[in-house]
């Protein structure tokens, strides 16, 4: 095993004694064959870098700078670009082949021990290759490797709620975690990033479940008048696409606007009617009236009464409106 003393030996063969800033410097040597080996990232997790032997100033690079840990060669070291290590030569169905030789060199069940210089003591006793590691790969789906981890025995697989096909398999997409929490996480990540109409459509639905619950439970005796205000209210607020996703989403069956009460006007059906609310108009008819003129929308608006929306609408309604023979300038 190289150890840190080990390299620096090397270093020194290579570049001569150390610089004023204790860096090795000097002529980069030339191989015919750049090799690579495993390496231990800061995070814990396993990568690829580069060989002392054959690219000393990356070497220092990646041990100065990126403070990764390389692991003996036991583990894995081949040619750049000639096997299995290489990750830029990854095919689709193959992506964990850049880590055949780590597993077959016992890195995927070793413990780190207490002298090992690419462990510290909070990892002594741990296995060299983390388990989330494994998940965010997809290695914990392999039965094989799932018997030689007992550390995967808690990961969890979730399916998308939108059923996304994988293209690679044919099956619905499966979005894993160390824990079920975790899983959810990345669901929900996708979510947001893909099925952003979907999320819109059940948001506006439980927009008006959750209206419909806290007035019901607040008041016992809830008129048909103050249901229909609720729907309109929140139908109104819909824009085009929000109404088209709730027509496209499995919701519960929506409450029924109650009918017109007989010898109460409908704004809609009124023969003669200017088309401006007044005092013969309904809350809820005045409530979709306001959202069918693209008018802004009051505060707490089911908390108003039907005079303060009569109020509203004078004061908001679109210019080219008569309000009962006050022109709005």
């Amino acid at each position: 095993m190289t150890t840190a003393t080990d390299s620096e030996r090397v270093l020194a063969s290579l570049y001569g004694n150390k610089d004023e800033n204790g860096a090795f410097t000097g002529p980069i040597v030339n191989e015919r064959a750049m090799r690579v080996k495993y390496w231990k990232k800061p995070d814990g997790r396993i990568g690829i870098g580069p060989d002392i032997l054959t690219d000393a100033p990356k070497y220092q690079q990646y041990t100065q700078n990126k403070r990764w840990k390389e692991l003996p060669d036991r583990f894995g070291k081949e040619v750049l670009n000639k096997g299995l290590m290489t990750p830029l030569r990854v095919e689709r169905g193959k992506e964990t082949r850049w880590l055949e030789p780590f597993i077959l060199g016992g890195g995927l069940t070793y413990l780190i021990q207490p002298n090992d210089p690419f462990g510290t003591p909070q990892t002594t006793g741990q296995f060299l290759m983390p388990p989330e590691q494994l998940v965010e790969l997809n290695m914990h789906r392999d039965p094989e490797i799932r018997a030689l981890r007992p550390d995967l025995a808690g990961a969890v697989d979730l399916e998308c709620p939108y059923a996304c096909v994988d293209q690679q398999t044919g099956k619905h997409r499966l979005f894993s975690g160390m824990t079920a929490p975790d899983a959810q996480r990345s669901v929900d990540s996708h979510v947001v990033a893909v099925h952003r109409d979907a999320v819109a459509s059940r948001a506006v639905g439980q927009t008006i479940s959750d209206a419909m619950k806290s007035v019901l439970g607040k008041q016992g005796n809830v008129d048909a008048e103050m249901v229909g205000a609720i729907v309109a209210a929140v139908m109104a607020a819909m824009n085009p696409q929000q109404t088209a996703a709730v027509a496209a989403t499995n919701l519960p069956a929506p409450v029924e606007v109650p009918p017109a009460i007989p010898g109460v006007p409908n704004p809609e059906l009124v023969p003669g009617h200017n088309g401006f609310p007044d005092e013969t108009w309904r809350r809820q008819d005045i409530m979709k009236w306001a959202g069918e003129q693209d008018m802004p929308m009051p505060e707490a608006p089911f908390k108003l009464k039907t005079t303060q929306w009569l109020e509203w609408v004078r004061l908001y309604a679109p210019p080219d409106y008569n309000h009962g023979g006050v022109q709005n300038t």
